[in-house]
């Protein structure tokens, strides 16, 4: 999209441009946790410099004097409505996986964590041979 965020849902269909779905950007962390996953199994450059710009998208378009919020339509740059609303998810989760996708690769292991589907992270009890 022009503001370099995704939209909450996309209808692929090659005649549509934009493409048709819920424009809306709500500040899922979904996006940047894949990025996370890709970038630690890779090592890719790659998934970190994405990364880096959505990271800029959010602080170009979402952040505002009390915190940041979500976008009515993605595609539409000159008039880019903000949504009043911060969910607590943005914090918790796409904030974290931002963190972690630019931190040392120690700071958390993944051979020793495993995320809930809140991105909170849990110890592996592994297993002694």
């Amino acid at each position: 999209s022009p503001l370099g965020l995704g939209p909450e849902a996309l209808v692929p269909n090659h005649n549509d441009n934009p493409p048709s779905g819920d424009k809306r950007y709500l500040l899922r962390p979904e996006y940047v946790e894949s990025l996370f996953i890709m970038y630690r199994l890779s090592g890719n450059q790659e998934f970190q410099d994405l990364g880096w710009e959505a990271y800029q998208s959010l602080e170009r378009y979402c952040k505002t004097d009390l915190g940041y919020t979500g976008i009515n339509d993605v595609y539409n740059a000159d008039d880019s409505e903000r949504i009043d609303h911060m969910p607590s998810y943005f914090i918790a989760e796409t904030l974290k996986y931002l963190l972690l996708l630019f931190a040392p690769d120690d700071y958390l292991s993944l051979d020793l964590f495993v995320f809930t589907t809140e991105a909170h992270p849990m110890k592996r009890e592994l297993k002694k041979e």
